[in-house]
């Protein structure tokens, strides 16, 4: 097939090569000079690559592009971590540890943070899940961490015995030598920082750097030094038979790193899991090199550039929306059927329901500045909830309203616990009014939709509430209604 674009410079052909689904197009630079851009699906890495004819061979990380609330990609995130609580997130992760630890500061997973110098310590993340291996697709494994070392005597002494492993791998307990099948980054002993593979026969190994006392310095495949103070994103792309690492500079963006391998002997798992580890291999020597490492992100998806829906729907598919998921219970309570929901009287310290939307009934309130909760939901264990609308509907029934107009002022709270007052994000969403004496089944509402998503994390509430600025009560009056929150789960 192919596809024509018209430009100022010309008329310019797109076509895809039904064979290979590649995508090449004719096209002119910004000086009228001809010049072919050719987007290709790569085969033997499986990283996207962009190919100039008048620029370098580029290597580049898919683009995530949207409106709104509706991102699109063309990776599913199957697996996501950042450390926003102190303790470790038991739902996705298995913690091991054998004299070492970790702690948990200013959003940061420290591992090793007390500098054991115990010989055959170690301590471990491995997630619970297991991630599939297709060999159609591509498994994406991002890392954002800074490997942490302090020096004492020699600054020219390598950190001889601190071992640090990231990764895909599956050891069979946290100090095993063995990393089971998989890809991962080592640093250590001696300093050196290697890319790891590991298939049925054994590891075959490639070295990135050596540590010289201050860094890894730039040298062959490694364009820029690496500064343990700072923090890097370590990138493993498995596909096929055959693993990519990158290495990114998380303070410019810039690519330092790259390199592909081939296992010496294959794989024959269906699927990977992901762990996070440093381990102290020997008594250290008089020189004492504390290591640990420092991680404040962790994702993991599948890569598949023949499709590229909303986030939101792609997480439909997988019941992992307020619709769908089973996650989130509680989600149909107050719609139950053929039944009338409990008449509440909404108050600031407290909600009226403790499910995610549905029907509600409350009792009139009079005019007043105070946040009054109607609904408060907590985010699911091991999940941050992404909300990306509310839609609020309110009728009047029982008896006529007072003469006193009804006006509603609605907000969404992100709280700890069901008190308002402890919110620590606070969204204004909108007004709507029922009319002086509003006759039985009045009705009004509204429909928000936030120009990025809403987040709510682990261990937090979304509570929708509203001042009722002006109104007053009415004996066997109540306002009736429905609440739909809308949203996906990471």
């Amino acid at each position: 097939m192919a596809y024509r674009v018209e430009s100022g410079a010309g008329s310019n052909t797109a076509s895809v090569d039904p064979a290979s689904g590649a995508l090449r197009v004719s096209s002119y630079d910004q000086t009228g000079a001809s010049g072919t851009v050719s987007f290709e699906e790569a085969t033997s890495n499986g990283v996207p690559v962009v190919l100039k004819s008048f620029g370098p061979k580029l290597y580049t990380k898919p683009r995530v592009d949207g409106i709104g609330t509706q991102r699109s990609t063309p990776e599913t995130t199957l697996f996501q971590d950042f450390p926003e609580v102190t303790t470790t997130n038991s739902a996705i992760w298995e913690a091991s540890a054998s004299g070492q630890g970790v702690t948990y500061s200013n959003s940061e997973m420290i591992f090793n943070s007390a500098a054991t110098a115990t010989a055959n310590t170690a301590v471990m993340l491995r997630s619970y899940a297991s991630f599939p291996r297709v060999p159609s697709s591509t498994l994406h494994l991002r890392i954002r961490a800074a490997l942490l070392y302090t020096i004492t005597g020699s600054v020219t002494v390598p950190p001889t015995q601190n071992l640090a492993e990231v990764g895909f791998a599956d050891p069979a307990s946290v100090i095993a030598v063995a990393l089971g099948q998989g890809a991962c980054f080592r640093f250590g002993p001696l300093g050196v920082l290697q890319i790891v593979v590991t298939g049925l026969g054994g590891e075959t190994v490639q070295t990135v750097g050596v540590w010289n006392g201050t860094c890894i310095p730039k040298k062959g495949l490694l364009k820029k030094e690496i500064d343990h103070r700072i923090q890097y994103e370590w990138h493993i792309w498995v596909t096929g038979s055959t693993a990519v690492f990158q290495i990114v500079d998380c303070n410019t963006g810039e690519l330092i790193y790259e390199n592909a391998i081939n296992p010496d002997s294959h794989w024959n798992t269906r699927a990977f899991r992901c762990i996070i580890r440093h381990r102290t291999t020997s008594v250290l020597d008089p020189h004492l090199i504390a290591g640990g490492i420092s991680v404040t992100s962790v994702s993991v998806g599948v890569l598949d550039l023949k499709q590229s829906l909303p986030l939101s729907h792609i997480q439909s598919a997988r019941h992992l929306t307020v619709e769908t998921s089973p996650f989130l219970p509680g989600t149909t309570a107050n719609l139950v059927n053929s039944s009338a929901p409990s008449t509440v009287t909404p108050i600031n310290t407290n909600t009226g329901y403790t499910t995610w939307g549905g029907e509600f009934s409350l009792n009139p309130v009079s005019g007043s500045e105070t946040d009054l909760s109607v609904f408060s939901a907590s985010a699911p264990t091991g999940h941050r909830f992404y909300l990306t609308g509310v839609r609020i509907n309110v009728y009047n029934t029982g008896m006529i309203g007072s003469l006193t107009a009804s006006v509603f002022q609605w907000a969404i709270f992100v709280t700890t616990n069901l008190n308002l007052g402890t919110a620590q994000t606070r969204v204004p969403i909108g007004c709507f009014a029922l009319s002086g004496s509003s006759p039985i089944g009045e009705s009004t509402g509204l429909y928000w939709q936030p120009g990025t998503p809403i987040v709510i994390g682990p261990g937090r509430r979304l509570s929708l509430a509203f001042k009722q600025v002006i109104g007053s009560t009415v004996a066997f009056q109540f306002h009736r209604g429905i609440v739909a929150f809308e949203g996906y789960l990471l």
